[in-house]
């Protein structure tokens, strides 16, 4: 689908409509016109069907409702706007999941057997006008407007949606978390000459465009032009063509820049957002406690993690998730495959190699061992692709201990191809020395001597730099005490320059 400009028709009468309809005639009919509330809402008061007469003058419909309501009620009113031809529809994605699953099935059902095609379906995440301290204090949602947006996107995608409506702040976000084919629809652009209005979090058509925007929503810099044709075509050619103007380019760096400083003022943490994620998730899954435990080694933890507790479908996706972004974050050697070490090893980077392709478009090659060699059909230890020596071996492990299971890795490659283990993706690195006293942790000293790459979703350190006097629903997990203890911990077992 090719990027596309959608002109608000935020009028509130039949004449201003028809007139505006008349002055942008003369222009290409690519474009969608976006009915809104008000137009909407204004027809079926004095008797016009806005959503026709854009029809005929041959331009797609944004029905624009923002439909929120009890699933039964949303899924039959989005059929219904299906029916009156309406192109493009959405919905406040904070209506849930069982809502928006809804509109699909109710959707699909209407146009099965029909040559009609299927209206792009989306969420609406953070309302463009709406700032930082009005979501947290007011909506009471505490986290940032990109956190959010993000977190409302993978809900869209789950339920079937095509993609979502998102400020130009958050076009990044939603294709990191959802993949580059999830469609992303942006209000809040203005040209550089022109006022924000009411619109928070802003942008040009050619900075939309740099940022992967596939439909920008351009309202009053067209509509109350004195030219509206020529800020239609300056609008479609800064936004649909290659943009080789330097100072656009140096001003959307800038803006990606801004971004990743407010992102990081807002949220309090410099981490990447799959890091703040997964911890926030390790904790609502139970996985991640603080308190008194005894390990295997006999030491007595402040902390304590159990990757165990991923025990069901919907959280073995978001770990994979995760470990995807890990990858994706840090993997930059070619000719790589995903290997899953036996047993724990395997749904881990099935799991994996899949959220890659689905989220970043990166298709790796992958295999996985048995623990015994197989003397029939295709033989040998290595199911999958066949192993070379000029594979970079990527393994995928829950953690490391004492490094045994790395060694058994490098063997099984070593008799399987002779490919080389390169990196090694793991949960959680606990930045522990092996014996009280050493000079390096032990995923250090592994990683020195084998000279393999380590890469942990997360370190402890990280997480105590996240969560310290930070509310995850309401609760304070590490406050002074647990951050003094976990603190002592790491001073006896830790190293200086681990974290």
């Amino acid at each position: 689908m090719g990027k596309n400009v959608i002109i608000a028709c935020d009028f509130n009468s039949k004449e201003k409509l028809e007139s505006f309809l008349s002055q942008i005639e003369g222009a290409d009919s690519d474009f969608y016109c976006k009915v809104g509330m008000e137009l909407f809402d204004s027809g079926a008061l004095h008797g016009f069907n806005p959503v026709q007469m854009v029809k005929e003058r041959g331009h797609k419909v944004f029905l624009d409702l923002k439909l929120k309501d009890i699933p039964n009620t949303v899924s039959k009113t989005a059929k219904v706007l299906a029916e009156a031809g309406a192109d493009m529809i959405n919905v406040h994605a904070d209506g849930g999941l069982k809502m928006m699953q809804g509109v699909v099935q109710s959707i699909n059902a209407e146009l099965e057997g029909k040559e009609a095609d299927k209206p792009i379906l989306l969420g609406v995440t953070v309302l463009t006008s709406m700032s930082e301290d009005e979501l947290r204090n007011e909506i009471g949602v505490n986290k940032t407007p990109m956190e959010q947006v993000a977190s409302l996107a993978r809900l869209c995608k789950e339920a079937g949606f095509d993609g979502v409506v998102c400020s130009p702040e958050e076009i990044l976000a939603v294709k990191e978390a959802c993949g580059q084919d999830f469609i992303t629809v942006t209000p809040g652009i203005r040209f550089n000459d022109s006022t924000a209005d009411d619109q928070k979090r802003v942008a040009t058509p050619a900075c939309a465009n740099i940022m992967g925007s596939d439909f920008i929503v351009v309202g009053r810099p067209i509509t109350e032009a004195e030219n509206p044709i020529a800020s239609y075509n300056r609008c479609k050619k800064d936004f649909t063509e290659e943009v080789t103007d330097k100072e656009e380019i140096e001003n959307a760096k800038g803006y990606i820049e801004n971004i990743r400083k407010k992102s990081q003022k807002l949220s309090g943490s410099s981490l990447p957002e799959y890091k703040q994620e997964f911890i926030e998730f390790a904790i609502k899954a139970g996985a991640l406690k603080f308190g008194e435990f005894k390990l295997k080694s006999g030491r007595i933890s402040p902390y304590f993690f159990n990757a165990g507790c991923f025990a069901d479908g919907e959280s073995i996706s978001k770990l994979t998730d995760y470990y995807a972004g890990a990858i994706a974050q840090n993997i930059t050697m070619s000719n790589v495959v995903l290997y899953g070490p036996a047993y724990k090893g395997i749904p881990l980077m099935t799991g994996a190699a899949v959220k890659l392709y689905d989220k970043y478009g990166i298709s790796y090659p992958t295999a996985y061992n048995r623990k015994e060699a197989k003397d029939h059909g295709e033989g040998g230890l290595i199911v999958g692709t066949a192993l070379t020596p000029e594979h970079n071996v990527v393994a995928i492990e829950d953690v490391v201990t004492a490094g045994t299971a790395i060694g058994e890795t490098k063997e099984v490659l070593a008799a399987s191809g002779g490919a080389s283990l390169k990196a090694v993706v793991i949960s959680l690195d606990r930045c522990e020395v092996k014996t009280e006293g050493d000079a390096k942790t032990t995923i250090q000293t592994i990683s020195e001597q084998e000279g393999i790459q380590i890469i942990p979703i997360v370190t402890i350190y990280e997480i105590l730099d996240y969560l310290y006097n930070r509310k995850i629903d309401g609760k304070v997990y590490i406050g002074e005490n647990e951050r003094q203890a976990i603190a002592g911990y790491l001073a006896k077992y830790g190293t200086a320059d681990a974290s």
